[in-house]
């Protein structure tokens, strides 16, 4: 008896970079560049479990049909370099994702680096990012076995039944990100470098225990 999982994802991409066109204005630090794109993406799985449990004939657990899932999903983003001074440069960045499944978000980026002087270079950067959940955690079907199951509070201990199915009212992941560096170059071929960072989720998607 054999399981046959397939999976395809089929992307696009459209890049336009360069300098703002802005009539010749530049800020001290020179030109504004940007880049600004689109991407198409088509996802899909294909998972045919063995002949044996498709007709339920198992000794532990129930019968799991065959299951297929996809979507697609357009994406656009729009990044800036913006070269404040000769030593302080901005960056931005937004990109928007909008899947056929339901799911959506906007998130934006902002970065700053700061190099007063050429052996020190400080960083900075505070974002928000998200994840939207896989066509396996939108639309798996049931399945059902046993589980061992102990009482840490006393002597108890028997087999439970424990059933996995995946969830088509589930949103996206999403995360807010704060991070800070120092770069130094003290002499010639010596380099130190130091980045704090952290991320807050929020909606995170997790199977639960039995």
């Amino acid at each position: 008896f054999r399981q046959e999982i397939r999976t395809e994802l089929q992307t696009f991409d459209v890049i336009l970079n360069g300098e703002v066109p802005l009539g010749g204005f530049e800020l001290p630090g020179g030109a504004i560049s940007a880049a600004v794109g689109y991407q198409r993406r088509e996802d899909s799985y294909e998972e045919t479990p063995p002949a044996n449990i498709i007709a339920g004939d198992q000794f532990i657990g129930t019968q799991v049909n065959p299951f297929s899932n996809s979507r697609e999903v357009n994406a656009w983003f729009v990044e800036l370099a913006v070269p404040i001074l000769d030593n302080l440069e901005l960056s931005a960045a937004v990109r928007n994702e909008s899947f056929s499944s339901g799911q959506s978000s906007t998130d934006p980026k902002l970065g700053l680096v700061y190099q007063p002087t050429e052996w020190l270079s400080l960083r900075g950067t505070w974002g928000e990012s998200f994840i939207a959940p896989t066509l396996i955690q939108l639309g798996q079907p049931q399945n059902c076995g046993l589980t061992a199951v102990d009482d840490p509070f006393s002597t108890f201990s028997a087999f439970v039944a424990t059933c996995i199915e995946g969830n088509p009212a589930l949103v996206p992941e999403s995360a807010e990100t704060s991070s800070f560096g120092i770069d130094l170059t003290p002499i010639d071929g010596l380099s130190i470098s130091y980045t704090w960072n952290e991320t807050d989720f929020k909606d995170r998607i997790v199977q639960q225990s039995t």
